[in-house]
């Protein structure tokens, strides 16, 4: 018990393998279909690792299937920035799928209007690879989408701080200051 606790002090690989038996299971629960208990282990998972991804699309996912639309949508929200933040593609385009689903009348229960979410993700990905003058573009048009519907809470209000922290970023990169302040200004406003 000595050597296991020197160990999990050092690497923290007991907190990891709890984590992945956690999500493994919340995964296997989803399989089953039981997603009261899918949506308890994708929380425990997300209490010793918050920035999964994976284990936010589960709880989605589950929280969909428990019929609570909004908390599914916020955590996909979560898990698609958990996967844009790593680089994870596949997980974003799993967790695009599943918004999609979610949002079949042209806007979500919190009134996220339709392909506002692909905007902010095409232009998070082109930040991420330092194309700042291709990020203005889709994010630009997420911020006219969203300007009429806000003040909003919950996922609304997440895409919309997102979408407000990544033209900051595409305006300073491409050299547009005072956009760049503007649009810095109005995200720490929103948040």
């Amino acid at each position: 018990i000595e050597i296991l606790a020197r160990f999990e002090k050092k690497s923290g690989a007991v907190r990891q393998c709890k984590h992945a038996c956690l999500m493994n299971a919340a995964f296997l629960a989803i399989r089953r279909e039981d997603w009261a208990q899918a949506h308890k282990l994708a929380t425990l998972s997300l209490d010793l690792e918050p920035a999964d991804g994976h284990s936010f699309h589960f709880r989605g996912v589950a929280a969909a299937k428990l019929g609570r639309p909004g908390a599914a949508l916020a955590d996909f929200a979560d898990g698609m920035r958990c996967a844009q933040d790593k680089g994870d593609l596949d997980l974003a385009a799993q967790i695009k799928e599943r918004i999609g689903a979610l949002q079949p009348d042209g806007e979500t229960s919190d009134g996220l209007p339709l392909g506002v979410v692909d905007l902010v993700t095409t232009g998070q990905q082109n930040l991420r690879i330092k194309q700042y003058a291709a990020a203005v573009g889709p994010l630009s048009k997420a911020r006219k989408m969203l300007e009429p519907i806000m003040p909003k809470e919950g996922m609304c209000l997440a895409v919309w701080v997102r979408c407000l922290e990544g033209l900051s970023e595409a305006y300073a990169g491409s050299g547009k200051f005072s956009e760049s302040k503007e649009a810095g200004e109005a995200a720490l406003d929103a948040a």
